[in-house]
């Protein structure tokens, strides 16, 4: 499109639509053996687009876009070959949560490109799925710091957090790990896609889980003196979804 960077919102939701059904053609004809998502402007991905969310005034109508896009995202997911995120640029928000709906993300490293999930600084939550995804990834406590903190990472500072899993120094070299991987791992899954697959430190039956909650909402309540919202439904989110499969978490962050 003609915006400097790419957002994500209903019309960018719309033309991945007919991409996914092209890649679901070719893996059933065996003509596909992997997906490299990356871009073709500056940054990879600036977030979500605020300007759609605050024009609207049907929360139900929100509601459909986050689970419409939480589908798309799972689709591509679960195409059945590996899939690597290869970054070019800024993922920021959505754009970080389409990163992580794939199962290997490598990131140039550019001085002014940064990645992260910053949604909280406006009175926002992630909505595409980052919320679970960070969940298993990370860990309930690593998970929630990243998210209550909404900090945006320097490439450097996301690979010792885990939130990026190479670095690369120009486009080439990049593109040419994640053809690498893709071969290597021919049969990549995610973790809350495998049947032995487990939360990272355990959900909130450990008894480490269980106070560090306890702890952070009152610390979160005492800081906002109860008057964020976001934090507390970040919170919410990460707690019930220690305890329900991967999809009903995902709904539940959605709504």
């Amino acid at each position: 499109d003609n915006n400097a960077v790419n957002l994500m919102n209903h019309t960018l939701g719309m033309h991945l639509l007919p991409v996914l059904e092209q890649l679901k053609t070719e893996k059933a004809e065996e003509g596909l053996r992997g997906v490299i998502i990356t871009s073709a402007k500056n940054s990879f991905m600036a977030g979500g687009d605020l300007q759609y969310l605050y024009q609207s005034v049907d929360s139900s109508v929100i509601f459909k876009y986050a689970e419409s896009l939480q589908k798309t995202l799972r689709e591509f997911e679960l195409l059945g070959v590996p899939m690597v995120a290869a970054i070019n640029g800024s993922a920021l928000g959505s754009g970080y949560e389409f990163a992580l709906a794939t199962h290997y993300r490598i990131m140039l490293q550019r001085p002014e490109s940064v990645i992260g999930l910053p949604e909280v600084n406006y009175g926002l939550m992630p909505g595409s799925g980052g919320i679970s995804r960070l969940l298993w990834r990370l860990g309930l406590q690593k998970a929630a710091k990243v998210l209550l903190e909404g900090k945006r990472h320097t490439p450097m500072q996301a690979l010792s957090k885990k939130l990026l899993d190479a670095l690369e120094d120009n486009m080439e070299s990049m593109l040419q790990h994640a053809h690498r991987w893709i071969l290597e791992n021919p049969d990549a899954k995610q973790a809350w896609d495998k049947p032995d697959g487990r939360i990272t430190g355990g959900t909130l039956k450990t008894w480490r889980n269980a106070h560090y909650v306890t702890r952070i909402t009152a610390e979160v309540i005492a800081e906002t003196h109860n008057n964020d919202p976001a934090r507390k439904a970040i919170l919410a989110a990460l707690v019930e979804g220690t305890a329900v499969d991967f999809e009903t978490a995902n709904r539940i962050a959605g709504r």
